[in-house]
């Protein structure tokens, strides 16, 4: 009996063993993002990573002097990567410290803060912006988040890039035919209407469609989320459209076979309350015509 319970118990001790070095395995798994990384007798618990996606901030959620409130960007897309960090000893590290540890490191990169924090005031429930240069491309947006104490923080880091648009001819094809039109997310930088060359992809595959069918007839139409005002909105949207519209006649297609029109954000077709529904409708329908 005894020598039964001491085998149960060296047992119970080895599995114990394996499972201590297999919890806290995801620290050895996950690595900083190549930009910034965590600060000393910090590990990583969580990680994400998106190709493309979308992230949103509150100006009420970001920490600001009274005299100095924020104004800078609210809305980042691009490749976002998204890290939790713990402490390892589990206790709280001083807030100030891995603040300022991230500004001495951002500055060194060249970067600056995007907020004033109060001074004097606690760093707790506060959110930090920064932005960070990279040579002939878009600055880097990174944002620096605690909760109620620092034996963790938040760190998403947003890579400005254009989302990219495989969509070809044939697809674009079968779409019109099963329900009458089809959906493109053709990139615009914001309030501007200019077609970016990463869209004329885009309109190379809508030329390609409209020469496969010679007696097909579009109606391009853009769509914009319900930020903003709604007549400003429906301008911009009439404007984008006459843009794709004017490169899609470029590649050789009669104009009487189009026609552009601005919708606005009279039709949405996800939720305007989150930024994820918000970039589904910020897009560019082919509508066929009798």
């Amino acid at each position: 009996m005894n020598l039964k319970l001491g085998r149960l118990r060296i047992g119970l001790l080895g599995w114990c063993a394996c499972l201590w070095m297999v919890l806290p395995a995801w620290a050895a798994e996950y690595k900083d993002h190549p930009l910034l990384s965590g600060v000393a007798g910090f590990e990583i618990s969580e990680k994400s990573e998106k190709p493309f996606d979308a992230v949103e901030i509150k100006p009420a959620d970001i920490s600001q002097a009274k005299d100095k409130p924020y104004s800078g960007a609210t809305s980042f897309e691009g490749r976002v990567t998204r890290l939790t960090y713990v402490s390892k000893a589990g206790v709280e590290t001083g807030i100030i410290e891995v603040y300022r540890n991230y500004v001495a490191a951002i500055e060194k990169l060249g970067g600056h803060a995007l907020n004033t924090p109060p001074k004097g005031d606690s760093l707790s429930y506060s959110q930090h912006a920064f932005q960070v240069p990279r040579p002939g491309q878009a600055p880097v947006t990174v944002l620096l988040k605690f909760p109620y104490n620092a034996a963790r923080y938040y760190l998403t880091i947003v890579e400005p890039q254009a989302m990219v648009q495989s969509v070809k001819a044939g697809e674009l094809a079968r779409e019109i035919a099963a329900d009458g039109w089809a959906t493109l997310y053709i990139n615009f930088d914001t309030n501007k209407s200019e077609l970016k060359e990463d869209g004329q992809a885009a309109v190379k595959e809508i030329a390609a469609l409209l020469k496969q069918q010679p007696t097909l007839k579009l109606s391009i139409e853009g769509h914009t989320d319900n930020v903003g005002d709604a007549q400003a909105n429906r301008k911009l949207s009439q404007a984008r459209a006459e843009a794709v519209l004017a490169a899609v006649k470029a590649q050789g297609i009669d104009g009487k076979r189009l026609v552009a029109k601005g919708q606005g954000a009279d039709i949405p077709i996800a939720d305007n309350r989150k930024e994820e529904g918000r970039a589904k409708n910020r897009r560019v329908e082919l509508v066929k015509l009798p």
